[in-house]
């Protein structure tokens, strides 16, 4: 049987974040949030995003520097 390959990307307070294999799976703690808790579940989320978009832009660019150059 194969091992999942796990590693976390970003761990807040309410929030999860890891790359198994190549899935990104994001968990949200299961709970009723309070106008503070909410905010701060916000920024994390923020977080979260700005974190797999530049994980993204990482990954395009190094699938575009694989290609070969096209010949004018």
């Amino acid at each position: 049987m194969r091992g999942f390959n796990t590693k976390t990307l970003y761990k807040g307070k309410y929030t999860l974040a890891d790359l198994v294999d190549e899935t990104i799976e994001v968990t949200v703690q299961n709970n009723v949030y309070s106008l503070s808790e909410t905010l701060e579940l916000r920024q994390e989320l923020t977080e979260i995003a700005d974190i797999l978009l530049a994980r993204c832009k990482t990954r395009s660019e190094e699938m575009q520097d694989k290609l070969e150059p096209i010949e004018e």
